[in-house]
């Protein structure tokens, strides 16, 4: 071999063997390139729900300058804040009944009372001119109903219903003047009879003594019927001549409420006010409507105040509280006063929905302020529980 020969193949093996070097080299750098950095972005670390990733083709020599871009996408609120039920005193609970003759089923519910064992009583009017009187547990479930129009009850025209001592049931009949009196299962105790024509309503106050309405006057008795006392209407201050009395109700204070109104040429109750006496129908207030004149100096109410509870059907009862509840049937919601006649709020609406009413009738507080409406178009009776977050102030 030449000498020439040998320095020509020496130099082609150092030349290869850099180029194999650099390539090695070249391959390492361009390794170490695309590693992910470390980055304080959140994207980067971990995945969030909710965010779209736009995905990444391009080649390694591009990703060098940029970052994946990461788009977040606004997820819905599973606990999105509700609009503030401040405003409304009473939230809906639960309902029962529907149109029908079957023992959870109700054709014309109207008087509803309560024991002290929250089992609810509801007057019913059936078919074929019959009277029932239903009950059920503070939840809506059957217990039992008795029949009012056959038997020893022989009742056309109901007056009203309530809860005597020891759970004891009254209710009134107003054709024949009659009360009647039954065990909480609906046997038949006793009755005793009122003055005939006798209507409006039949009440009981904290000692079990009945008050019913027999204008003009109010009666009182014990529960087995003895009369303890009874007043002339009209006598009284602040009742007006010429007025009926729409219904009563006890107070846990003792006072007496009456309700008042007047029918005016063209049929309807034109004139209305509530009032207020003590226990020995002493007068204490008054406040009402008269045609947008109020019939209390003291207690000016205008006619087109929107509170305005008093129309043609309409009726009073009150809460554990003693607070006023005027249910209007006309209007399809119910008014809240205080015990001295202060107005608070009013709820309720036309329809058939959760917490909407067609025709309430009558309604009952228990122990724990929730009250129990009568809602007599709809078939059905409806639970509503205080509202925590009420504030009168609204």
């Amino acid at each position: 071999m030449s000498i020439r020969t040998y320095l020509l193949l020496t130099f082609s093996l150092i030349f290869l063997f850099l180029t194999i070097t650099d390539c090695k080299r070249e391959g390492k750098d361009n390794v170490s390139m695309v590693t992910p950095t470390t980055t304080s972005s959140p994207y980067m670390t971990s995945f969030t729900p909710g965010l779209q990733i736009s995905p990444v083709i391009n080649p390694a020599s591009e990703v060098l300058g940029s970052t994946p871009v990461l788009t977040p996408i606004p997820s819905p609120s599973i606990n999105s804040p509700q609009p503030s039920q401040k405003s409304y005193p009473y939230i809906f609970v639960t309902k029962w009944g529907s149109k029908g003759d079957k023992d959870n089923e109700f054709n014309t519910p109207l008087y509803i009372t309560i024991d002290s064992d929250e089992y609810i009583y509801i007057e019913d009017f059936k078919l074929h001119h019959k009277v029932w009187i239903a009950k059920f547990d503070s939840s809506g479930k059957f217990i039992t109903r008795w029949e009012l129009t056959k038997g020893n009850a022989q009742m056309s025209v109901s007056s009203g219903l309530t809860v005597g001592g020891y759970n004891l049931i009254y209710t009134g009949e107003c054709g024949e003047g009659q009360i009647y009196k039954f065990d909480c299962s609906g046997n038949l105790l006793t009755k005793w009879p009122v003055d005939r024509g006798a209507y409006g309503s039949i009440t009981a106050d904290s000692e079990g003594n009945i008050f019913t309405i027999g204008e003009p006057f109010i009666y009182k008795f014990t529960p087995d019927g003895k009369l303890i006392n009874k007043w002339e209407i009209s006598n009284y201050h602040g009742f007006n001549r010429g007025y009926r009395i729409g219904n009563a109700k006890i107070g846990p204070s003792g006072c007496i409420y009456l309700l008042q109104y007047l029918i005016s040429g063209d049929g309807h109750a034109k004139y209305h006010s509530i009032d207020k006496y003590d226990s020995n129908m002493k007068f204490i207030t008054q406040w009402g409507y008269d045609s947008g004149i109020s019939i209390s100096s003291t207690n000016l109410i205008k006619k087109d105040e929107p509170q305005l509870p008093f129309a043609n059907h309409i009726r009073i009862s009150m809460d554990s509280k003693e607070n006023i509840l005027v249910v209007n049937a006309e209007h399809n919601r119910i008014h809240i006063y205080d015990s001295s006649g202060k107005y608070i709020r009013k709820f309720g609406s036309t329809g058939s929905g959760d917490g909407q009413f067609n025709k309430p009738i009558d309604l009952v507080g228990d122990k724990e302020g929730n009250i129990y409406v009568s809602d007599y178009g709809n078939c059905r009776i409806q639970k509503f529980s205080p509202n925590p977050d009420f504030n009168k102030n609204n």
